[in-house]
């Protein structure tokens, strides 16, 4: 019976060492073009015509905290997914009736290694919070 779990125990191991060097996507790595993508790159596979629209229209975080996908260390093991997460700020083609004074939307996104959209979350905001959010990225990228 020992024997047996030793046997059992060496073989999950090797199976999640496997899983690990299978997966480049401990750091980011993107196996469609094979090199990990800037912030810019994910933000503009991610966003794309919003982002052709404005270019300070989202930021990129490490984490994504509005559903269970997470970018732990299980999860990039497992489901072979490192996950950023985009904040994206647009303004509705169509604003909603009850929504009349919130025209634009910020948008949390979450996206793979190489730009897919995963999971998303979001709320109606005002001009004055739209505004102001798109100055903060314009300063940030001015800095850079």
């Amino acid at each position: 019976m020992r024997k047996i779990l030793k046997i059992l125990s060496i073989t999950i191991l090797v199976a999640i060492s496997f899983l690990a060097l299978k997966n480049h996507n401990f750091d980011g790595y993107c196996e469609e073009v094979e090199r990990i993508l800037t912030d810019e790159e994910l933000i503009k596979k991610a966003a794309g015509k919003i982002y052709e629209e404005n270019p300070y229209c989202c930021e990129v975080a490490d984490s994504y905290t509005f559903s269970d996908v997470k970018n732990d260390f299980l999860n990039r093991l497992l489901a072979g997914r490192y996950i950023k997460g985009l904040t994206v700020y647009s303004k509705r083609d169509t604003p909603l009736k009850h929504d009349i004074n919130y025209p634009y939307y910020l948008n949390y996104i979450a996206v793979n290694q190489c730009g897919r959209n995963i999971d998303s979350a979001g709320m109606s905001i005002d001009i004055k919070e739209y505004n102001s959010r798109i100055d903060r990225i314009k300063k940030l990228k001015e800095e850079k």
